[in-house]
């Protein structure tokens, strides 16, 4: 019977211990794919800073941009991302692609920094 026992003791732990890290992993991943918006926004603007030449310096207008990344794409801005924090860049959808560029000097900065490839604009 002590030996069935001990068997029994094992196969429960060697079977916990695998679903533990089963769980685990699925866990990790679970809060990753939770904050994928953030984590890849933080990625592709990294360096990317919008400081305006004084306090009271606007934003330029919207057209000014546009201009600017169907410049530098070659493709028609088709959407428009503006945050709240002043120092965050324009995001501009053109092409299926998301470019950046500087609020207040229309400067291009291209693709971003982010896990689905380098910056192809960026000057």
């Amino acid at each position: 019977m002590t030996r069935f026992r001990s068997c029994l003791f094992w196969c429960h732990l060697t079977t916990a211990a695998f679903v533990g890290v089963v769980v685990a992993i699925m866990s990790v991943t679970g809060v990753a794919l939770a904050y994928q918006r953030q984590v890849q926004y933080w990625a592709d603007t990294r360096g990317f800073t919008s400081n305006p030449r004084s306090d009271g310096t606007p934003r330029l207008p919207l057209s000014v941009i546009f201009e600017r990344v169907r410049a530098a794409t070659g493709e028609a801005p088709t959407s428009v991302t503006l945050r709240r924090d002043p120092t965050e860049p324009i995001a501009v959808t053109a092409g299926g692609r998301t470019i950046y560029a500087n609020a207040y000097s229309g400067q291009v900065y291209g693709e971003g920094h982010g896990a689905l490839g380098a910056p192809s604009l960026r000057r």
